[in-house]
């Protein structure tokens, strides 16, 4: 079984690529019965990952049995410059809520998302959503054993950036008198700025690789 696996940044082009990368890296690593083929197409270069699926698809003549889209902005251009692709089954996983009802969904065979919400808000437009939490190895990483915890707080993960909103994120939290732990890197200075800290916990820093305590 051919399986053509397209997140935003490869692992395998870019060994800094980002969160979505490394999932789509976990699913070809543990599924070695299959046969992948990975192209990292982020939407800011749609024509670079068009021109190597073309090259796969006519060049090699390689056949593929399902596209797992893990992207949905570089999925939706992907669709509308190669129409071929609508003739494969394919999965779309949906890695945030922002896009779920902004775009037509029909051209994918399935689609998957984290929460109940989420699959609840495709549902409306589209009669194949599957429901696939992303997962956590217990082997790696402790979870709170006392719950429901003495004192509530509110986890973030995630760069630094306006439209991840963690300024809203602490905002509400300081209301509701809970603290925001939270940890990734920074990646608008000027945006961290405006964020309030009194309530906030955070392991980060400047820049991808540079993850000290701020």
């Amino acid at each position: 079984m051919n399986i053509l696996m397209i997140p935003d940044i490869s692992c395998e082009e870019d060994p800094k690529c980002w969160a979505i990368g490394r999932l789509a890296q976990d699913i070809i690593d543990n599924n070695p019965r299959f046969n992948f083929y990975q192209i990292g197409v982020h939407p800011r270069e749609i024509v670079g990952g068009y021109m190597k699926i073309k090259d796969l698809m006519e060049k090699e003549n390689i056949k593929f049995d399902l596209i797992h889209f893990q992207y949905w902005n570089s999925a939706i251009q992907l669709m509308q410059m190669l129409p071929e692709l609508k003739d494969v089954p394919s999965l779309l996983t949906h890695h945030n809520h922002h896009s779920l009802n902004e775009e037509d969904w029909s051209a994918f065979t399935m689609l998957n998302e984290m929460t109940n919400w989420g699959v609840d808000e495709l549902m409306k437009n589209h009669k194949n959503v599957i429901k696939i939490p992303h997962g956590v190895d217990l082997n790696k990483f402790s979870y709170i054993k006392e719950y429901p915890p003495k004192e509530p707080m509110v986890g973030y993960v995630g760069r630094i950036v306006p439209w991840k909103h963690l300024k809203e994120i602490c905002e509400v939290s300081n209301r509701l008198k809970y603290k925001v732990i939270g940890c990734g890197y920074i990646d608008k200075p000027n945006y961290w700025q405006e964020i309030p800290k009194s309530n906030l916990i955070f392991h980060g820093g400047m820049g991808r690789m540079n993850m000290l305590p701020v």
